[in-house]
């Protein structure tokens, strides 16, 4: 009697252990297939010269809820984001545009940065790796 209950114990142990296992893969499966169609949306979005952003969008404000950002007030709300680990410097204003660069603090370029002022949204680029990330300074 004993073996018996020992005997179904074990099964209902393996069957448990099994059954987790499963479980597991097909929740590693799901997350394969989302990174996958992830990365197909982001080749269709691909225009060529242009990176893809590895990393998950921030928001981003549309025209019509937009606010308005001065250039002083993007360089500085830039300098507080990146910290005292970088230098954030602008090199030009055109078209609405501003134009920034982030240097580390042994000068290497680290990102080159793009503020809409009408809008306050950001496209950073990281030069090493052409990550290209999108945020809003006001949001």
């Amino acid at each position: 009697m004993k073996k018996i209950i020992c005997l179904i114990l074990c099964l209902l142990f393996a069957l448990s252990f099994v059954s987790c296992k499963n479980i597991a893969s097909k929740k590693a499966g799901d997350n394969t297939a989302q990174n996958t169609s992830s990365s197909a949306q982001g080749a269709e979005g691909k225009t060529e010269g242009s990176s893809v952003s590895t990393t998950t969008p921030m928001p981003t404000t549309k025209k019509r809820d937009a606010v308005s950002i001065s250039s002083d007030d993007a360089l500085t709300r830039l300098s507080e984001f990146y910290g005292a680990a970088y230098k954030v410097s602008e090199k030009e204003q055109k078209d609405g545009i501003l134009y920034l660069e982030a240097h580390d603090i042994n000068g290497n370029l680290y990102s080159e940065i793009e503020v809409e002022l009408d809008t306050a949204n950001v496209k950073e680029t990281i030069v090493h790796s052409g990550e290209v990330n999108e945020f809003n300074l006001l949001v």
